[in-house]
């Protein structure tokens, strides 16, 4: 693949942005195969090593905030006519509430990730504690005469711990996963509003 080829095909992925985004990822991507090309690689392997297309195109979109692009998105091409902005004044009880909606309905889903994986920890932290309380009980117990029970409670406090400390690893994995998830969610929408190039 020559250098203009890779360079169109970057362009017309990521034809969503503003247009002085594109030209500043090309110049970045120009400068980085000029560079590899100096120190002797040929336009195709400098290429290679740059990545996919689609992996480039990705990674310019994971850089690019998401306001950003709903900004260039909702931007006008021309000058609003008066008839178009009357229009959008009488509408406004309409799709004023209903884009609101979309927004607060995206940020609370964001938010519901977030609290999961602190609800996740808290009952952790919960169970360790707990865990600890009873071993610590020992002590009282036997000083009072409830050997039995202190026993008891300091293994129920050993398995509290035991079962603290393995939850503590799926809780990693969970909020792993769903952090992961979070991030594809929103590369989805990234690529929406691009409105061009592979989706995975």
């Amino acid at each position: 693949m020559t250098k203009e080829t890779f360079l169109a095909e970057i362009r017309e992925k990521i034809q969503g942005l503003p247009q002085s985004d594109i030209e500043k990822f090309l110049d970045y991507y120009v400068e980085m195969i000029d560079d590899y090309v100096e120190d002797g690689r040929t336009q195709e392997e400098a290429i290679r090593e740059l990545g996919s297309v689609e992996e480039i195109v990705e990674q310019i979109l994971k850089e690019t905030p998401l306001p950003h692009l709903v900004q260039e998105k909702v931007r006008p091409s021309r000058a609003l006519r008066a008839w178009e902005i009357i229009l959008l004044i009488l509408g406004s009880p309409i799709w004023l509430p209903l884009a609101l909606t979309v927004v607060l309905l995206f940020f609370c889903a964001y938010a519901l990730v977030w609290m999961l994986i602190v609800l996740l920890y808290a009952i952790d932290a919960a169970v360790l504690f707990g865990g600890l309380a009873g071993i610590f009980c020992l002590l009282p117990f036997s000083l009072s005469g409830n050997v039995p029970q202190g026993i008891f409670t300091f293994g129920a406090g050993l398995v509290c711990i035991g079962v603290g400390l393995l939850f503590f690893f799926v809780c990693n994995k969970v909020a792993e996963a769903l952090l992961r998830g979070s991030k594809w969610l929103l590369l989805r929408i990234k690529y929406a509003f691009v409105g061009k190039g592979e989706r995975k």
